[in-house]
């Protein structure tokens, strides 16, 4: 069996709370933690060349920003495997790479940049579809529930939802045991679509519960959009998790606007977790 790839953050400065969430994630799954810092180096201009130090200037703050991360995860759980790597390049090229073999890539909302990178454009949504790694972004006031919280997965219905499953049931069974599975439906359906709807949902999920027999699971409907549905749940939850449409490259009926909103003004971690057929194998 293949061995499970350390969680990763990409560290941009002060972000205590990607941090803590992937150390978390990292010893509730026996995996290493690996904190990676990207820089780039300004381009000069036509016929000039870089100033002397500007380049150690930019090491040595980011050995700075590695060896602050290194303190707080210590402090943490001195037992948790780690590595640091400091990148010189471009800051979605380089996280891309280093989630290819990830367990999962966590993120401060500050680096929505990058977000906008993975999930738009037509070079990168074939990055996206090659990379089987959940992309978690995580609020810079985010505390953890401890025991108690509980992941929502939102499903809608338009999207293969087995990968979000997997990672919602798996966090689930690694933390409290309990799992909220939101049905999302749109506001215009019939009664019949919804009946047809909450049936085939709750098919697919007896197969999740019969494999994961400790998870306790819920499940609820919301009508209406996505995005306010996220928004709703992530005052409580401890994770949202949605699946990644890789046709649009965003996840489910988000457009790219919306699903950048729920990151930017989501209270907890948002999840997105691509939909990869190696990974759905089985089920």
């Amino acid at each position: 069996m293949k061995t499970a790839g350390p969680w990763v953050v990409g560290l941009k400065d002060d972000q205590t709370a990607a941090l803590l969430f992937a150390a978390q994630q990292a010893v509730r799954t026996h995996t290493a933690l690996r904190v990676v810092h990207v820089y780039s180096l300004p381009v000069p201009l036509l016929g000039e060349s870089l100033a002397p130090g500007i380049v150690a200037d930019y090491v040595s703050e980011g050995n700075e920003k590695l060896e602050a991360a290194r303190r707080v995860l210590v402090a943490y759980d001195g037992r948790l495997p780690l590595d640091f790597a400091l990148i010189e390049g471009i800051i979605g090229d380089v996280l891309l790479d280093q989630a290819t073999d990830a367990s999962g890539l966590v993120l401060g909302p500050d680096d929505l940049p990058w977000y906008d990178k993975l999930f738009l454009g037509s070079t990168t949504q074939a990055i996206a579809k090659a990379t089987p790694c959940p992309l978690v972004v995580v609020p810079p006031d985010w505390v953890p529930l401890g025991p108690a919280g509980m992941p929502t997965v939102l499903i809608d219905g338009r999207t293969d939802a087995s990968t979000a499953l997997r990672f919602a049931f798996e966090s689930a069974r690694q933390g409290s045991g309990r799992l909220h599975v939101l049905h999302v439906m749109d506001e215009s359906v019939s009664a019949r679509e919804v009946d047809e709807h909450i049936a085939s949902v709750n098919e697919v999920l007896a197969g999740w519960r019969s494999d994961y027999l400790e998870v306790e699971v819920t499940t609820s409907i919301a009508m209406g959009g996505m995005g306010a549905s996220a928004l709703t749940e992530s005052h409580h939850a401890s994770m949202i998790v949605m699946g990644q449409e890789h046709r649009k490259g965003f996840p489910h009926s988000l457009s790219g606007s919306q699903a950048r909103d729920i990151i930017k003004r989501s209270d907890c971690p948002v999840a997105i977790v691509p939909t990869v057929p190696a990974l759905v194998e089985g089920r």
